[in-house]
């Protein structure tokens, strides 16, 4: 054999040697999970996965005395099952949460005793099936502080990839209490609308007492390296304006994306539309990505569903913002089709939408002869 064609087939092999596996995808990878009431006792709640292919639903688990308002995620090769529940009868001194490994019936406490009254908004597992993806906003005094953070349940390490903050408005928060958070300036209020994606400045007199950042749910890449999620800067309350369209307590929004590794958070795409916030946020594939706009501070329903291509920025409507629709939001997403739950005069409607063609099919999930609601279910990466 010529050695051009030796040291050619050995570099081949060099080059096949370094390049990533294929990310490894579980037994549930793709479906949806949440928690309904329980059909014989409402006291307790079933947790299942629903395939948004087949229309599958599948029981995990009862647990006993749960509300099915708490938080759950079933882990991707379907072995561990985390849910949330209430430290006490007062919410204000937050969650703890609960491990299970569905083999062996092993359970583990986590965020107890801590300090901080946590709220865990949303969680997931990661595909390694023994770290969990946490929305968790910590309590500091009276005033919450959203957190993006991976919990390893073996060594019970937490890791923040992102975190957001609370920052005072031009108005005292209270008198009587040592606050450690400080008078927003002007120069900060605008760097802070400028870094969470916003474009237009407020005079700080007209903020409001307090600023906060809220984080939406997380959804992972499809190289399982780095999490989006979408994030909104607001302020606490505002005072209508002559000739305003609506009270502007949304100053920015945008989408971040954090490394799982190195954290490293960054705004990779700034709200186009001022005067709304964001919701869900998935992707479509490796570049682009899909996501709920919401308009009239997420109430009375006014949302679209917007694809964005990441290359050129450009952004395409999917479902328009419509009359009777209360809500609208994303639940899941692949290739060139996206799913989307609504709420409205109709009831609730999970539509399959195909990007390319617009194609809309509508499906139904029901389980002990109800129709289940999908308001509270995730995606299982």
């Amino acid at each position: 054999m010529p050695a051009e064609t030796k040291n050619s087939t050995k570099q081949e092999a060099v080059e096949e040697s370094k390049a990533e596996p294929e990310p490894v995808k579980g037994e549930y990878s793709g479906w949806l999970c949440g928690m309904v009431p329980n059909p014989e006792k409402e006291e307790n709640s079933d947790v299942l996965v629903l395939n948004l292919q087949s229309g599958e639903v599948k029981k995990i688990i009862t647990l006993e005395q749960i509300s099915s308002t708490q938080t759950c995620a079933v882990s991707p090769d379907g072995n561990w099952v985390a849910y949330t529940d209430w430290l006490s009868q007062d919410p204000s001194e937050g969650v703890f949460l609960t491990v299970r490994n569905l083999i062996s019936g092993e359970e583990k406490v986590y965020l107890q005793n801590n300090g901080c009254n946590p709220l865990l908004l949303y969680m997931m597992w990661l595909p390694d099936n023994h770290s969990l993806l946490l929305n968790l906003s910590l309590k500091n005094q009276q005033y919450y502080t959203d957190t993006m953070s991976i919990l390893d349940i073996q060594t019970e390490e937490m890791r923040i990839l992102d975190q957001g903050g609370v920052w005072q408005g031009e108005k005292t928060i209270d008198s009587d209490q040592d606050w450690t958070i400080h008078l927003t300036t002007q120069e900060e209020l605008d760097k802070l609308i400028e870094k969470y994606g916003g474009k237009e400045s407020i005079p700080v007199e007209e903020n409001g007492s307090y600023n906060f950042v809220e984080f939406g749910s997380p959804s992972l890449s499809p190289d399982q390296k780095a999490v989006i999620y979408s994030v909104n800067f607001r302020r606490n309350s505002a005072n209508w304006s002559d000739g305003e369209e609506m009270a502007r307590l949304t100053l920015a929004s945008g989408i971040f994306l954090a490394d799982l590794e190195k954290g490293d958070a960054r705004l990779i795409y700034a709200n186009a539309v001022q005067k709304s916030c964001m919701g869900n946020v998935a992707w479509l594939d490796e570049n682009a990505l899909v996501f709920d706009r919401y308009y009239n501070e997420m109430s009375n329903g006014d949302c679209d569903i917007v694809t964005l291509d990441l290359h050129t920025g450009t952004e395409e409507i999917v479902s328009p913002r419509r009359e009777g629709l209360t809500a609208q939001k994303v639940r899941g997403a692949d290739g060139n089709s996206v799913w989307i739950s609504t709420d409205g005069e109709e009831g609730e409607k999970l539509i399959q939408y195909d990007i390319k063609g617009q194609k809309k099919v509508e499906e139904e999930f029901s389980y002990g002869g109800e129709k289940i609601s999908l308001w509270r279910f995730y995606e299982i990466p």
